[in-house]
C-alpha cells in the first residue's frame, strides 16, 4: 500500500509525467472521442479511450495515476502470488523495476500486468478467454504489446528445451559482441511513425546499447537457478517450472537482441525479470531445508539491492526522476 501510495500520487516527479499529463488535458470528451479527433495526440487508441472515460467521469488527472499504479503494482502482485510467491518475490521485483517501470513508465507498467495475467491464464490454464481479455487491454495501454502476443504463441507451438536454450546463447552472444563493437546502421528512414523513427534512430547511433551490468544480470538469473535446481535435484522438475523457464529464456532471446534499442531491451527484460523470479522462487521450493532455501534466496536478493541504489543515483543524475512530490499537497 505504500508503493501504491508513493507512485500513485506522484506529481512531476519524473521526466515522463509532464508528457502524461498534457496528454491528460488534450483529449476530448467521450462524446467528442474518435480516431480524428485523437490523431494529434500521443498514445495507443485504447489509452487515450481510458484517459477521456475518466475525463468524461469528472476525474482529474491525480485520480487517473492513482488508478494506474494501483491496477499496475496489484496486478503484479496478483501473478505472483498464483505461484504461491509472496512479498518477498516482488519486493525483489521492485528492487529491480520500481523506478524504470512503476514511477517512470505509466503505460508500459500497466501493460507488463495484463500481459502477465494473459501468459498465466494461457500457458498454465488454457483459459482461452481470458487470454483474449488481457491481451486486449495490454494493447490498448502499449503497442509493445505486441511483441508478447507473438511469443505467447511460439510458447504454446515450440516445447524443446533446445530451442530455447540455443535461441538464449545466440542472442546472449550477440548482445556481448554489441556491447564491445557497438552497432551501426547507416539508414535513412522518412516516417511519420514516432516508434519507426526513434528505433532507427538508435540503428543510426553507434553508441545506442545498454551496460553490461544489464546483461550480467541475465546470466546471474539463470546461473542462481541452475545453483538452486543442483542443490534441489532429488525432487521432480514441475511443468510449471519448465513454461516459467521456456517464458525468461524466451523473452530475453528477443531483449538482448535489441542490446542496441536500450529502451526496448528494458521493456522487455521488465517481463523476463518476473519470470526470472518465477522459475528461481520454484526451484527454491525444492530444497528441503528451509532455513537454507531462506539464506540462498537473501544472497540472491543483495545484488539487486545494489541495483536499485544505483538505479536511483543514475536516475536523478540523468533526470529521469526528480526530488519527489505528491498530489496530496495539491489538497493541503
Amino acid at each position: 500500500m505504500i508503493l501504491i501510495f508513493i507512485t500513485g500520487t506522484r506529481w512531476f516527479s519524473d521526466a515522463d509525467f509532464e508528457g502524461y499529463f498534457y496528454i491528460y488535458q488534450e483529449v476530448p470528451l467521450l462524446e467528442s472521442f474518435n480516431i480524428e479527433s485523437t490523431r494529434h495526440i500521443y498514445g495507443e487508441i485504447g489509452y487515450l479511450f481510458f484517459v477521456s472515460l475518466f475525463k468524461t467521469l469528472g476525474l482529474h488527472f491525480t485520480v487517473f495515476v492513482f488508478s494506474a499504479s494501483v491496477t499496475s503494482i496489484l496486478l503484479k502482485y496478483y501473478f505472483l502470488s498464483r505461484f504461491n510467491l509472496g512479498y518477498f518475490a516482488f519486493s525483489i521485483y521492485l528492487l529491480i523495476s520500481f523506478v524504470s517501470v512503476e514511477f517512470i513508465e505509466l503505460r508500459w507498467s500497466v501493460s507488463i500486468s495484463f500481459i502477465l495475467l494473459a501468459y498465466y491464464y494461457g500457458l498454465f490454464h488454457k483459459r482461452i478467454l481470458l487470454v483474449l481479455i488481457f491481451f486486449i487491454f495490454s494493447l490498448m495501454f502499449h503497442y509493445y504489446s505486441v511483441l508478447f502476443i507473438a511469443l505467447f504463441f511460439l510458447l504454446l507451438v515450440v516445447r524443446s528445451s533446445y530451442f530455447y536454450f540455443v535461441a538464449f546463447y545466440i542472442s546472449l552472444l550477440a548482445a556481448f559482441y554489441i556491447y564491445i563493437n557497438g552497432f551501426n546502421f547507416n539508414a535513412n528512414v522518412d516516417s511519420d511513425l514516432y516508434l519507426i523513427e526513434r528505433f532507427f534512430r538508435y540503428l543510426n547511433d553507434p553508441d545506442s546499447k545498454v551496460g553490461l551490468f544489464s546483461i550480467l544480470k541475465v546470466l546471474y538469473f539463470l546461473s542462481f537457478y541452475h545453483f538452486m535446481s543442483w542443490l534441489g535435484k532429488s525432487i521432480l522438475f514441475s511443468a510449471t517450472e519448465r513454461i516459467a523457464l521456456f517464458a525468461f529464456l524466451l523473452i530475453y532471446s528477443v531483449a538482448l537482441c535489441f542490446s542496441f534499442v536500450p529502451v526496448f531491451y528494458f521493456r522487455a527484460s521488465a517481463v523476463g525479470d518476473l519470470f526470472g523470479l518465477v522459475m528461481i522462487f520454484i526451484a527454491s521450493g525444492r530444497i528441503k531445508n528451509v532455513s537454507k532455501r531462506i539464506l540462498l534466496l537473501f544472497v540472491f536478493s543483495i545484488p539487486f539491492l545494489l541495483w536499485f541504489l544505483i538505479d536511483i543515483s543514475n536516475s536523478f543524475d540523468s533526470e529521469r526522476i526528480f526530488n519527489y512530490s505528491s498530489s496530496i499537497e495539491l489538497i493541503i
